[in-house]
């Protein structure tokens, strides 16, 4: 796939141009520009999450396979001390969706962005986008 084809990638590219001609150091330029594409971004990485996800369902859990491991497992530790073990795993996870998780990492990554401090300005990304807003 071409640079030019890929998604966003005029987007980006004058984003990129734009903050490069104010700001000097690199990761300001970046977090700057991920934030303006990020609305966009968000829609392209969930459609493209949920088609691989689709694709994955085709791996399929060995039901049987499970018990008998959990029998096995069962008969050397005891049934008791197995349920108590299934017991502590469950309460360990959260059960949240996938696609959930991911979102909250995209929208950690993003709000990281807005919180990189600029070398140069010794400014937060949020507070230079606050002043260029003032500026328009």
């Amino acid at each position: 796939m071409e640079e030019a084809e890929l998604p966003l990638y005029s987007e980006i590219k004058e984003s990129v141009e734009k903050y490069r001609k104010i700001y000097q150091e690199r990761e300001t330029v970046r977090a700057l520009a991920m934030i303006t594409v990020f609305p966009e971004y968000r829609k392209i990485a969930v459609n493209e999450y949920l088609q691989e996800a689709a694709a994955d369902i085709g791996g399929v859990i060995d039901i049987i396979k499970q018990h008998e491991y959990f029998d096995n497992i069962s008969t050397i530790v005891g049934e008791r001390e197995m349920e108590r073990f299934n017991l502590a795993i469950k309460c360990r996870f959260m059960i949240v969706p996938a696609l959930s998780i991911y979102l909250q990492g995209m929208m950690n990554d993003y709000l990281y962005c807005f919180l990189h401090r600029d070398r140069e300005t010794s400014r937060l990304v949020f507070q230079l986008l606050l002043d260029e807003n003032q500026d328009s």
